[in-house]
């Protein structure tokens, strides 16, 4: 007779054992074979390599190693006689663990049927994720990313304690046999994975005066006499507008994300200018407003040549540039077929078709806080101003009841071609020179630019990125932007920015694999 207690710590110890050999799973939601089908356990023993450059970067405030690998999603897809995948008869299984040493793999446990599989691989992803991937016919990976603003949607992607979210498959597909507890070796090929995410960063050059950093204006020495006023470096903040929610987890083979066209996404108000469809903002793209930049954006690096040539090195140099903001996937179609009859819109567009492509494709949007350098500040009284810290006294706060205007410390006026105070410009309005209608008030100095990330400069005459095919952004790359200098800012609505761009390849910080086990 059997011992029934020593029976009950033998099954323990066995399903410790298990636990160490396959490592954690998630079932909840796990496909099961299908129904009749000969049931077959496969133990899938992988390894992993990140491809990109680590750069220790931070999701905003959230430390993160982009590197890092927290999880594991191995999807098993049978494969027909034919090679093509049936989506339709897949299993998974979610192994938990993070980077150990160079020697560790992953095992999944997958409950699966006899026959030609491919593997897929997926790491870092959300629940939702992994059953986006698991539960489409083609396998693509749809995902939605849901939230009211860019925050809460890249944190869907990137997040600081879990990694950022990639994907990746094995380059030949595996076979697995009849029987209960069958071994599918694939550490000798570690699977490439690759983040779902990009990058972008944005360099100034800048010059040094009263012990800061400026972004220059001019092309002129060390302390431009001929700019019009200074921009400090620190007064610069940058975000990224029209970011993507909805993406394939899994890269497509053609490229093209999921709104990559234009006309659904595009449409004319009753005034004539091109406006987001409805619903947009909530189901394809998060817009932010000018104010937010200021608010919420971050301040650019100051332009080094060491560091920006260091960051093309693989494995990247020292003191090579590692941060920047992430951002989904997106790609835009260069032509529309039913606006205005059809538009290239890497041709010559009009103001109001100009901001078209904005409207689809991620780009960069920058705030500058400008103090001129020389103000009318009266009647026929013009002051010069020696430093931005003059502005303290002749561009002050403002409350004025009788005109409801209130304006905060900094502002000032422009008629497009001189540089008002609050006093200056009701000086000039009251001697009957101008009207109230003919200045733009620039709140707090601050005004407005925008850049496309990726783009050619070949057809812009004025030195500014503009929008072509090479404009959608692209998974696991690392983008560069440096501004040479600052032409003035803009109030209302922002005008494009002069700029080189360099893309470079998100590789490992070391060159080497990176091949991870369940903890």
């Amino acid at each position: 007779m059997h011992n029934c207690k020593g029976s009950i710590w033998i099954i323990f110890f066995r399903f410790l054992l298990c636990l160490w050999a396959c490592g954690c799973s998630d079932d909840a939601g796990m496909p099961a074979p299908p129904a009749g089908a000969d049931r077959v356990t496969a133990c899938v023993r992988l390894s992993v390599r990140v491809v990109g450059e680590t750069t220790r970067a931070a999701v905003r405030a959230d430390a993160t190693v982009e590197e890092k690998i927290s999880s594991v999603a191995v999807f098993l897809v049978s494969v027909d006689g034919s090679g093509k995948e049936d989506w339709n008869d897949v299993q998974y299984e979610v192994v938990y663990g993070t980077t150990s040493s160079a020697a560790d793999v992953y095992q999944a446990r997958i409950p699966t049927t006899p026959g030609e599989k491919k593997v897929y691989v997926g790491a870092n992803l959300l629940p939702g994720q992994v059953h986006a991937i698991c539960g489409q016919a083609e396998g693509k990976g749809l995902y939605t990313a849901t939230g009211a603003g860019y925050d809460e949607v890249i944190r869907q992607f990137a997040r600081g304690t879990e990694g950022i979210a990639m994907t990746g498959k094995a380059g030949t597909s595996v076979t697995v046999s009849a029987g209960t507890d069958v071994n599918v070796d694939l550490t000798a090929s570690p699977i490439t994975l690759e983040r779902v995410v990009a990058k972008v960063l944005l360099v100034c050059d800048t010059y040094t005066d009263d012990g800061g950093a400026y972004v220059r204006m001019s092309g002129n020495a060390a302390r431009p006499s001929a700019d019009p006023g200074w921009i400090r470096l620190s007064d610069v903040r940058y975000a990224l507008n029209t970011v993507n929610r909805k993406v394939y987890l899994n890269a497509p083979p053609d490229g093209k994300d999921p709104n990559h066209e234009v006309d659904p996404y595009v449409v004319k108000d009753d005034g004539g200018n091109y406006v987001s469809a409805p619903d947009v903002a909530e189901q394809q793209f998060v817009y932010r407003t000018l104010g937010s930049v200021w608010a919420e954006g971050i301040a650019p690096e100051a332009y080094e040549e060491v560091k920006f040539n260091a960051t093309k090195a693989t494995p990247p140099e020292s003191g090579a540039y590692t941060g920047g903001l992430y951002c989904p996937e997106n790609t835009t179609a260069t032509s529309t077929a039913s606006l205005a009859g059809g538009l290239d819109l890497t041709g010559t567009l009009n103001s109001t078709q100009a901001e078209i492509p904005r409207l689809v494709t991620t780009h960069l949007l920058v705030a500058a806080k400008f103090v001129p350098k020389q103000i009318i500040i009266g009647a026929g009284t013009t002051q010069t101003l020696t430093s931005p810290a003059d502005a303290a006294t002749y561009l002050p706060a403002t409350t004025t009841p009788v005109d409801a205007e209130a304006h905060a410390a900094g502002t000032y006026f422009t008629n497009g071609s001189d540089y008002y105070s609050y006093a200056g410009m009701k000086a000039a309005i009251g001697a009957g020179t101008l009207k109230r209608t003919d200045f733009t008030a620039y709140e707090g100095g601050i005004g407005y630019y925008y850049t496309y990330i990726d783009g050619s400069t070949a057809t812009s005459t004025d030195g500014t990125i503009a929008f072509s095919a090479d404009s959608g952004i692209l998974r696991n790359r690392y983008y560069l932007l440096r501004i040479t200098r600052f032409s003035l800012p803009s109030a209302a609505l922002p005008q494009p920015m002069r700029a080189t761009m360099k893309v470079t390849d998100w590789v490992t910080s070391s060159g080497n694999q990176i091949i991870v086990r369940p903890t």
